[in-house]
This record gives structure tokens, sequence and C-alpha cells, in this order.
């Protein structure tokens, strides 16, 4: 399976639109199964997307470490066991770091005094539609900000791995992402908003990306009031140290394909072409 990461550094900077574009380019060129993920808030894909069928629905639960500090004696064993250093010894006993634990329950095995439960929280929920044999497009919704991101993609994707998609495409939020997050991805999608993305910015998320071990693709998404000159100044600076550097622009004029027939959506012929060589490449990926 090819996992595909589409993010940007600021809100609406056209990830749906990406998204959409690279699926669309996708169904028209073969029949591979294809899940695409939103794991934002709010959730802009149901924007575009008429949806209705759903196939799946359940709530995503993590286990985590609760400590009786009555029964606790304070040896520290926990923490040394612990390598992803989510437990601290602090004054009053240990202290679980949520968004490092990944619900291992190394830590309650090796308890000598049997202080530490692992105990199921509830952190989300997903949603999945069957747009068609070939399409699966789902939601998930974070309910705490306590826990990363990775968990409830990990999560959603063992609920949805029985759906076996060829290729999963991810709306990743906006803004920061954690680097453990990007590296469970072959392709990331960068949308750049050149009315609002400074350079300096748009460099340090692709050097994240790229030493992720992440092939990397730049998509421009140029706005009305942003001049000629500085979307090519970019497009150049780009060249040659990404894989790919397209640029689309958000017109109302329509383009014409079955997968859009299916699901009443419009696009651009700017997005559907600027999406086109990164779906070649998925494509390429998957049937290597």
């Amino acid at each position: 399976m090819v996992r595909v990461l589409v993010s940007s550094l600021s809100p609406l900077s056209g990830r749906s639109l990406c998204a959409l574009g690279i699926l669309a380019n996708i169904v028209d060129m073969g029949n591979v199964k294809v899940l695409v993920l939103d794991l934002d808030q709010p959730h802009r894909l149901h924007k575009y997307l008429k949806l209705s069928n759903v196939v799946f629905k359940d709530h995503i639960v993590s286990y985590v470490p609760q400590v009786d500090l009555r029964s606790c004696d304070s040896c520290g064993l926990c923490e040394q066991i612990c390598r992803f250093n989510a437990i601290r010894l602090r004054r009053m006993g240990p202290k679980v770091m949520m968004p490092l634990c990944t619900g291992c329950g190394v830590c309650e095995t090796i308890c000598p005094r049997g202080a530490i439960v692992m105990k199921p929280i509830p952190i989300g929920s997903v949603k999945a539609y069957q747009v068609d044999e070939q399409v699966v497009v789902g939601f998930v919704d974070n309910k705490t900000a306590v826990y990363t991101l990775e968990k409830l993609y990990l999560a959603s994707m063992t609920m949805l791995g029985k759906l076996k998609p060829d290729i999963t495409i991810a709306r990743g939020p906006s803004g920061t992402i954690p680097k453990a997050f990007i590296r469970g991805f072959e392709i990331g999608i960068l949308v750049v908003d050149l009315s609002k993305d400074p350079l300096a910015t748009v460099r340090r998320r692709i050097g994240i990306m790229k030493r992720s071990g992440t092939e990397v693709y730049v998509v421009l998404n140029r706005r009305s009031k942003v001049t000629e000159n500085r979307a090519r100044n970019l497009m150049r600076y780009l060249r040659g140290k990404v894989w790919s550097v397209d640029m689309m622009e958000d017109v109302k004029e329509p383009v014409h394909v079955d997968f859009e027939k299916r699901l009443g959506l419009v696009l651009s012929k700017e997005i559907m072409r600027a999406t086109r060589h990164i779906a070649e490449r998925i494509m390429e990926v998957v049937r290597a």
C-alpha cells in the first residue's frame, strides 16, 4: 500500500482540492482501491463530496497507564524500562506523559507492586463512506488534544485495513506536524499558499519531510492577489530540491471525468493538471 500525506503550513490553503485532484486523476488512470482519510478538523471534504453510504463507524480507544500512588513505592523501574520516555519520576510518584505514551503496557508488566494498570480511554472516532467499489472516504475526529496525531492515524488505519486499499491519501493538519508522523508516508505533498506562507517556513518544512525519507512534492496555490513574479521565483527556487513543483489556481471552470460525475465533484482544469504528475508517480509506486 502506498501512503500519501497532503499537508500545508496554514489553514485554508487548498489541501482538500489537492487531495481530490490526485484522487480524480488516480481513478481516471486505473482500477485501484483508494482510501481518502481526512485527519483534520473541521472536515473540509464534506463540502465537496456527497456521501451517504456508511460502511464503517467506530470509536478509537487508546490504552494508557494509570498509577495508583498509594501502592507505588517510587522505585523508578517504570521510568527506566519505558523506551518512549513517557514516564517521569516526580516527587509525588511517576507521572505519565500522555503525548509520548504508545500504550504498549510494558510498565504495567514490569511494576513489582502492581501499581500501574492500563485503562482504555476514548480519544476519537472514525467513520467511512463507500463511494463505489474503488473509493472509500474516511473521517477521523479527535476528542482530545492530549493525544498525538500518530495514534489517531494508526488506529484508524488498523480499523480500515480490512478494506485493503492500494493507496491511502491522508489530508493532514495544517501547521506543525510531528516528524514521526511524516515518516509513515512514502509520498508527502506540501500545499503552499503563496499569499501567506513565508519562504523560510516553506524551506524548513521541506527539509523536515526530506530528512524523514519522504518523496516531497510541492503544489503552489496561486491566489489572484499574488503576483506572477513571486510565484515564478519560488518555483525556480524549489526546482531541483523536491521531486516536482506544480501550480494550481482554484478557478470555476469545471473538468469532466467519470469520478466527478459519480460524486457531483467539480474541479478546475488547473487543479487536475497540477496534480496529474503526482498521481502518475503514485501509480508508478503502486505498480512497482
